[in-house]
């Protein structure tokens, strides 16, 4: 059995498992959550920046 045999099987087989699990629901999530996470580091951020320029 050839390397690329073996990657190709393995591969199909992580293809079929992923097809059960919901990965593209859980990938986009993940995206959503790490825009969320910037977004209100950011505005962490500004209100800090307001706060120290105040006094």
């Amino acid at each position: 059995m050839s390397k690329g045999d073996r990657w190709f099987r393995l591969t199909m087989r992580v293809l079929d498992l992923a097809e059960k699990l919901p990965w593209g629901q859980w990938a986009k999530n993940a995206k959503a959550r790490r825009i969320e996470r910037r977004k209100r580091r950011e505005a962490r951020r500004e209100a800090r920046k307001l706060r120290r320029g105040s006094r």
